[in-house]
């Protein structure tokens, strides 16, 4: 009877039936499965945030994401004490990877040592293909590869600033009041740094249907 309770909860933390605040309550509580679940579902959004904030695209590799993010959810194992229920989980995630993509950006000197990340808690060994693979781009026409690596151009391009609430707003599906959490700016101020960073996307756009009529 147990082992069937134990298979059904983890069949619902897989389908998504359980919240993500829940889960960490239980896996403050213990239940492993509850955070390979977590991991399960945010790996992937996590990587892409840390790999677009640093512009680890043009680095010719993830290498750079990927220790970060394993850094991130290291972070949450370790730090998982302070997460309070009543809280948003995304919220609280993004918080800590912006504050580990951070850290990269300013390379503090003396550089200090990364959590070793060859010592993982078992609920990080447990999981497999993390870090989180870079996912495949969607379609195959040329058009649309010139528009993703365009849009990619653009986000780089933004000040960081700006490349924070905009991927904190796409990637992380943070409200304007939880972003003006995690950065500690003004609500008016996430807008307007949001604002300037979707002018610079509809420039891209603009410049992307330009290029459309020239073909025709």
């Amino acid at each position: 009877m147990h082992s069937s309770g134990k298979g059904a909860s983890a069949s619902a933390y897989a389908h998504g039936e359980v919240g993500d605040e829940l889960l960490m309550v239980r896996y403050q509580r213990g239940d492993r499965d509850a955070f390979a679940s977590l991991v399960r579902r945010h790996k992937r959004g996590v990587f892409n945030f840390l790999a677009r904030l640093i512009g680890d695209r043009a680095m010719g590799d993830s290498a750079a994401a990927d220790e970060l993010a394993v850094q991130v959810f290291l972070r949450v194992v370790r730090r998982s004490s302070e997460f309070k229920q009543e809280a948003r989980f995304r919220t609280w995630l993004y918080g800590i990877a912006r504050g580990v993509g951070f850290e990269h950006l300013r390379r503090i000197a003396p550089r200090k040592p990364a959590e070793d990340a060859s010592v993982l808690p078992v609920e990080l060994e447990s999981l497999p293909q993390l870090p989180p693979e870079r996912p495949e781009p969607s379609g195959s026409a040329p058009e649309r590869s010139i528009l993703d690596r365009s849009i990619l151009a653009a986000v780089e391009s933004m000040s960081l600033e700006q490349r924070e609430v905009y991927l904190l707003r796409e990637l992380g599906e943070l409200s304007f009041k939880e972003i003006a959490d995690v950065t500690g700016a003004p609500e008016s101020v996430v807008k307007q740094r949001t604002r300037q960073a979707l002018e610079r996307i509809q420039q891209v756009l603009g410049d992307f249907e330009e290029y459309q009529r020239e073909l025709k």
